[in-house]
């Protein structure tokens, strides 16, 4: 009996042991995969970070937009804006008369500081996660606002 008592006594320390280790265990593996994820989210927090500028690979009419603070409509978008109106010629011609007019005779204008303020929403608008793909999406695939 004393056999029987004293094998009893080893398969109860075995199996504490063995819970003490998968426990630790798994705290370890646990611990691991919280710190990865912890490292990575402070990546993307300094990443989103807002610092009150267009992100990289941000553009519009052929112009770079990043790092344009916000407000600050850039010479180089006015100008291709102006270029593009320009390009705008529609001819009329009545009776043997023709009238040419440019794209501002008919009131037509691109508006500059809605196609930055539209850029400057990349990575600023929706879920972190949602901001996060933004920002990451213009920096690694060049995100450009057309003229609506």
């Amino acid at each position: 009996m004393s056999d029987n008592v004293g094998n009893r006594k080893a398969a109860k320390l075995t199996f504490v042991v063995m819970l003490i280790a998968l426990v630790c265990v798994s705290i370890y593996i646990g611990y691991l995969f919280l710190t990865g994820i912890k490292s990575a989210s402070a990546d993307t927090n300094n990443m989103i970070l807002d610092t009150g500028v267009v992100y990289n690979g941000v553009s519009s009419l052929g112009v770079d937009l990043s790092g344009t603070q916000r407000g600050e409509v850039p010479q180089q978008l006015k100008d291709a804006a102006q270029k593009i109106l320009d390009s705008v010629q529609l001819n009329f011609t009545v009776n043997d008369k023709t009238i040419k007019l440019n794209a501002q005779d008919m009131g037509a204008g691109i508006d500059t500081a809605g196609l930055l303020s539209s850029a400057y929403a990349v990575g600023r608008d929706g879920s972190f996660d949602a901001r996060s793909a933004g920002i990451l999406d213009a920096k690694n695939k060049a995100w450009i606002y057309p003229i609506s």
